[in-house]
């Protein structure tokens, strides 16, 4: 991070850092059982392939914990969605070096302990919050907050499955939702815009956009991440 000035928070565009800093060719192909993989070509130098069937966060984390394998000059490496191969000491490298890249722990440190989530880091949406601002998947932050130890050990492996029933298509948020829209009905569309912008243009902080809106700072930011950038309706 430091050699390429990327400063301590969160990575804008992970893959756009890969290819073209980095200098590494990046795939997408439709796979099934396997997140991604990486090699070195003899003529076209690294290369790294992700499942495009991930989501954009589980495709971050494979394609920096693949560039730890090339970094590590390791062989083809084929890494699978159970994770059956995580004992290995070269996983156990490429999936810290993921960590300690893409969430990074004095960042992550300091926006759980100023944005007040410490009591809910056990709840989804507290979860997705985090994973939508580091660009990673809901697992790979309960994961990293479990090796701070903010979440006890065997945290994320015991929500694995449910986390799966609500991949397949079960709804989410739409308790926070409809409370959101109400808040945005009741205060009206032009007050909550310029919230908004304030807190887009650091103005105010996300503490004090939350109680200006009558939210908690996680459906806050919720909203802040729906909201049109330049105020039209949606």
């Amino acid at each position: 991070r430091q050699e390429y000035n990327l400063g301590g928070g969160p990575i804008g565009n992970i893959r756009k850092f890969v290819e073209q800093d980095m200098g590494v060719l990046v795939f997408s192909l439709a796979l099934s059982g396997v997140s991604g993989m990486s090699w070195w070509n003899p003529r076209a130098g690294p290369a790294i392939l992700v499942n495009s069937n991930d989501s954009t966060g589980r495709q971050n984390w494979t394609l920096v914990h693949e560039l730890a394998h090339l970094l590590r000059r390791d062989a083809v490496i084929i890494c699978d969605n159970l994770r059956v191969n995580y004992g290995e000491p070269r996983e156990r490298f490429a999936d810290t070096f993921a960590a300690e890249f893409l969430l990074p722990r004095q960042d992550l440190i300091r926006y759980v302990e100023a944005e007040g989530l410490g009591p809910a880091l056990d709840q989804d949406y507290t979860l997705n919050v985090i994973a939508r601002r580091y660009r990673v998947s809901r697992e790979a932050t309960a994961r990293r907050l479990e090796s701070l130890g903010f979440l006890p050990r065997g945290f994320t492996g015991d929500q694995l499955p449910r986390w799966l029933e609500l991949s397949l298509g079960k709804p989410r948020f739409g308790k926070r939702t409809a409370r959101r829209r109400q808040r945005v009905k009741q205060l009206g569309r032009s007050f909550v815009g310029r919230a908004i912008e304030a807190y887009r243009g650091g103005q105010v902080t996300l503490s004090k956009l939350a109680e200006e809106l009558s939210l908690g700072t996680v459906e806050a930011e919720e909203l802040v991440a729906e909201w049109p950038n330049r105020g039209g309706s949606r």
